[in-house]
């Protein structure tokens, strides 16, 4: 017997490396978390355009991405829709 899967919403911020970009049928970037690995899916409203200009210049890099995160009740984020996306230092930078 499967159990359903419960999902938490909350205003929040997820970190991680930024590595997918995309377009398609939506604006959506990929964010890969450090811990685990995981990816989770950053959605951008058309009206917020403005963001995902900003995510093409932080490519690659660490960033922190602000707005209403839904998680597995276990914790483990799924998806976040976007509100603010920043960038975080590098390891090489808080290591000097």
């Amino acid at each position: 017997m499967n159990k359903a899967m419960n999902v938490v919403e909350f205003y929040g911020f997820i970190e991680g490396e930024l590595q997918g970009i995309s377009s398609r049928k939506g604006l959506r970037l990929t964010v890969y978390e450090r811990i685990q690995g995981r990816s989770i899916n950053c959605y951008i409203r058309q009206d917020r355009a403005e963001l995902f200009d900003k995510a093409m210049k932080l490519f690659n890099t660490r960033i922190q991405a602000y707005g209403m995160v839904r998680c597995k009740d276990d914790g483990t984020p799924l998806s976040i829709d976007l509100e603010n996306i920043q960038p975080l230092p590098t390891d090489n930078q808080i290591n000097g």
